[in-house]
Formats: C-alpha cells, sequence, structure tokens
C-alpha cells in the first residue's frame, strides 16, 4: 500500500470514485486512523521515525559537551497524525496527514465526494 502526499492521494481517489461509476460495481472505501508520531516509520530501518530521533539524540549530546547548545534533550511532543486509506476493490492508497491539518484535508475531501455524488441525486430526482 503506497503512502503517497495529499494531491496525488486526492487524484488517486478521485480515479477510484470514476471507475466505480463507469464499472457501476464496487465502492470506494475510506479509513481513517489516528497515528502517533512513536509509531510512525515513514521510510522504516535508518530513515524512520525513531532513528531520527536516535540521531538527534547523539548530535545534542555530542554538542552538549561543547557548549553550543544549552538547550538539552529535545522537548519536542509527540506528534499526532491521521492515516487516510481508500481501497477500491484490490487497489490501496494512503496517506499521513498532521494533526493540524486533518480539517482543511476533510474540506478538500469533502468537496471531492461531493462531486462524486452526482449519480445518487439524480435517482431521488427521478422517484418525485
Amino acid at each position: 500500500m503506497p503512502c503517497v502526499e495529499h494531491d496525488p492521494f486526492f487524484i488517486q481517489v478521485d480515479n477510484f470514485f470514476k471507475k466505480a461509476y463507469v464499472s457501476g460495481v464496487g465502492s470506494v472505501q475510506l479509513t481513517f486512523k489516528q497515528v502517533t508520531s512513536e509509531r510512525l516509520q515513514p521510510g522504516g530501518g535508518e530513515g524512520g521515525f525513531k532513528a531520527q530521533q536516535k540521531r538527534e539524540a547523539a548530535v545534542q549530546t555530542a554538542t552538549k559537551g561543547k557548549g553550543k547548545s544549552k538547550a538539552g534533550p529535545s522537548t519536542k511532543s509527540t506528534g499526532q497524525y491521521c492515516m487516510i486509506r481508500a481501497v477500491y476493490k484490490k487497489q490501496k492508497v494512503s496517506t499521513l496527514v498532521r494533526g493540524r491539518d486533518v480539517i482543511q484535508f476533510q474540506k478538500n475531501l469533502n468537496q471531492l465526494m461531493r462531486g462524486h455524488m452526482s449519480s445518487t441525486m439524480e435517482k431521488r430526482s427521478k422517484r418525485t
């Protein structure tokens, strides 16, 4: 499951909705999951978040003795992220959104979903 940036994610979800509409079969499932930065490893291995924290701690301890940094250990709080997954049949795509950006992301996703809800609105208007 590729983890992509926000814009490619919206493009892929848009394609999922179009495929579902054209084929008339299947549905697009969106899943939101809260993730803390402690469990987050975007690159995995040496490029992961925990490895980055270890490198920062090693740099701070190395510079601590030299008197360059008086701040001491990092007091950053753990970041909150939201992982959004979209699934259409067996195709999957996901993205990570920072906690402070979730509302804007949901607004953009809402616009995308409203654009593809026209088929349900047409069916309702035909009945009345």
